[in-house]
Order: structure tokens, then sequence, then C-alpha cells
């Protein structure tokens, strides 16, 4: 499906939703979706997720969320870790099963301000508790991001890592295959690749973005690692389409150039959540061919300027995703 603006947010079923999963965050921008519920919006459980690390601006954003929510369901907050979201998941799961919610039970979630690395966990979480038929993704679109310096929200790099329970093939015999999503933070993109010293590369962009007069911008913050591979390796999905997303990695993997069979595959989702969306739903059709891959950073960076939502975007619905292949739920697939 393509995306499409809400300027009213409704139930998915028309009366009302099993849950609304929101990420409480410094960016003023998590509060765009309850700022934005219809008079009559309700749902049976409200989870706000509130991360570690003291900010103001956060507990300002809290309590923004506390009025505007506090009439529409009951609300459970759950702190979340951001090196290490899990047990934010698990316990999400836990309430969302305890009011009875199932797999066809309506879930609205607002990925604007979940992490990666969260958002893929917190997907995987509701597919294995069979709650994912039928949820909605929102997205709250910034009118501007702050881009000036190649890290616009977060900084430096802790470390790089699998994405725990997203390990896929691995073996000594083969080379490795990258493919990033690049976004505006250059720097964090770089050490990735440092750390990882891909034998081949794909690199991928945001075209089109979510607006037009963004072209060209994560081409000027990733200006070096651009000029590290040939352009018929540089690669484009559109930033607000998670279909556009999974197309492009259904491509690269049936390109002989590039077969499963000869590659370790490594994907870097640092691109929107969009595309994000679209990595989870290849994933769960082939969980044997990719390792995900992600890279810490050190902080995120309240102190960056404030940009308003300029709109709420419907970025999918998994009531339209195929059924997905089984997952892996022991060691590794051994090599063929």
């Amino acid at each position: 499906m393509s995306a499409y603006e809400l300027p009213e947010i409704t139930p998915i079923d028309g009366e009302s939703d099993g849950a609304l999963l929101i990420a409480a965050s410094w960016e003023d921008r998590c509060t765009a979706v309850a700022d934005r519920l219809h008079s009559q919006y309700a749902a049976q459980q409200i989870v706000i997720t509130i991360y570690d690390g003291a900010s103001e601006r956060r507990q300002k954003n809290i309590r923004r969320l506390r009025r505007r929510l506090t009439h529409r369901g009951w609300i459970k907050e759950i702190p979340a870790l951001h090196a290490d979201p899990l047990g934010n998941v698990r316990e999400t799961i836990r309430v969302l099963k305890s009011v009875g919610l199932g797999r066809e039970s309506p879930i609205t979630v607002d990925v604007t301000c979940y992490t990666r690395l969260h958002l893929l966990q917190l997907l995987q979480g509701l597919e294995l508790a069979d709650l994912l038929g039928n949820v909605r993704f929102l997205y709250s679109q910034p009118s501007d991001y702050h881009t000036v310096d190649n890290e616009p929200i977060s900084k430096g790099v802790t470390n790089v890592r699998a994405i725990s329970t997203f390990a896929g093939a691995n073996f000594p015999s083969r080379d490795s295959l990258l493919v990033v999503f690049l976004s505006y933070e250059g720097r964090r993109a770089e050490a990735l690749w440092d750390h990882l010293e891909p034998n081949q590369a794909i690199l991928v962009i945001a075209d089109p973005p979510y607006k037009a007069d963004w072209r060209g911008r994560a081409e000027e913050q990733n200006r070096y690692l651009l000029s590290l591979v040939p352009t018929e390796r540089i690669r484009f999905a559109d930033a607000a389409d998670p279909s556009s997303t999974e197309r492009l990695l259904q491509e690269i993997t049936s390109d002989p150039a590039f077969s499963p069979a000869s590659y370790n595959y490594r994907i870097a989702p640092l691109g929107t959540k969009g595309q994000v969306l679209g990595i989870y739903r290849f994933w769960r059709q082939h969980p044997r061919i990719p390792t995900l891959m992600y890279a810490s950073p050190v902080t995120y960076r309240d102190d960056r300027p404030q940009f308003p939502a300029a709109r709420v975007l419907c970025l999918d619905c998994s009531s339209t995703w195929p059924i997905p292949a089984p997952m892996l739920t022991g060691t590794e697939a051994r090599e063929p």
C-alpha cells in the first residue's frame, strides 16, 4: 500500500482500537498522533514506552501525552533501555495479552520515536505472539531535519552488533555483502562500514524522500561512503512505502551476482521508518538469509533544534501482508 495522510485519527475498524502504542521522546512530534486523535477515539489499552536517560524535553512530552490520552483508554507506561529494548517488548506483549487481544485485534502503532532496533524487535514480538494480523503503522513526519553535522539525532557509536533474534546465515566460506539503508547520520553509517569491512556493499538512498525538497540531502550526508562503491551499487527505495524496500531486497537477492548462496548478507537499517518496516517485511519472508546489523549511538542529542510534525502518515497495515515463512527457532541453518 502507498502511504497516506491522516488529518484526524479514528479507530481502525470504526469502533475502538484494541491498543495504541506510542514511544515518548524528547522530539515534540512524539505527541502528534495523540494530538490528532478524533474526539471519540478510544483504545482498550494504551502503552507509552519511556526510554532511559534524563531529558527534561522528554518529561514535558510525557506530561503532554498523559493529558491527551488520559480519557482514551487504560494507560500503561513501560520503561525501555535504548541499548536493549527486549524487556520492553516482552512487557508490552504481556500487557496486550492480559487484556485479551489476539491476532485480529486492531492495534495502532506510532512508529515515530521508537528506535529502529526497538521497532524491529517489537514487530517480531507482535508476530511471535500472534498479534500482528491487524496492525496500522503511523509516522509523524517533521517539517524539517537538522542536517548540518552528519549527526542530527544521535552522537557517536558505542558498538556494532547483530540485532538479537535477527541472525541469518553466516558461513566462513562466503564473502560478506552489506546493504546499508542511508539517512542523515553519515558518521554512524561510516562507523558501521569500518567495523564490518564488507567484501561487497550496496548503498540505498530514500528516493523519493518524504518531501521533494529533501532530495539530495542523504547523498550530501554520506558523500564519503557513496564514493567507495560503483554507481550501479547505489540503489533507491521510497522513504514512505515499505513495499518499495521489500521489492528492492527481493531484487537484490534474486540477482545472480549477489546470490545468497555466495554471500553472507548483512542489512543495516539506518534509513527511514518506512524502510525499516520494509526490511522487516522482507526478513519475515526470508529469515535465513540476512543478519540485521545495528550501530548503537553513544547518546541521543536532545539539544538539537525542534521541528514540529508536518503531517501524520499511515505507512502500512499488516492486514495486507502475506503469511510469513517459518522463523528460525534454533541454531543457524546448516550450509547445504
